[in-house]
């Protein structure tokens, strides 16, 4: 959608959720949740390129990378069907 309306991407991440609602928890905890928020990351090269899964690796990984800075976890390679694939062998 962002290549399409030609606008930058906002990363944005979210610290401690693992804290307020560790997985299995139905109903989160109070805790406090942090927000940091990233610099707009311009994807205007990408134009016309967003029916090219190929061309929207790229982008995804920029953003990624850029999530995983501002959250301190690990940037893993890996998208979710490749996890789903792996979880079932």
């Amino acid at each position: 959608m962002a290549i399409e309306a030609a606008v930058p991407i906002i990363p944005v991440a979210m610290i401690d959720t693992h804290i307020a609602q560790p997985i299995g928890q139905r109903v989160p905890s109070r805790h406090p949740i942090g927000v940091r928020i990233g610099e707009p990351l311009q994807i205007a090269a990408y134009a016309g390129r967003q029916d090219d899964r190929e061309a929207l690796r790229e982008p995804t990984d920029t953003v990624m990378q850029a999530i995983a800075a501002l959250s301190g976890q690990e940037y893993v390679d890996r998208d979710a069907a490749q996890y789903k694939h792996q979880a079932r062998a």
